[in-house]
């Protein structure tokens, strides 16, 4: 059920090993900065 994912979160995960934070990585991918939080704890 629920809209399809439109953020990989493997993406997230690959930008913040390259040490990208996560202002940087929301700008990067055009997504909110929560977005790349809750990627992060998934």
């Amino acid at each position: 059920k629920g809209r399809p994912a439109s953020i990989d979160p493997n993406e997230v995960k690959a930008l913040k090993e390259q040490g990208m934070g996560a202002s940087q990585i929301a700008k990067e991918l055009k997504i909110g900065r929560a977005s790349v939080y809750r990627a992060l704890s998934a």
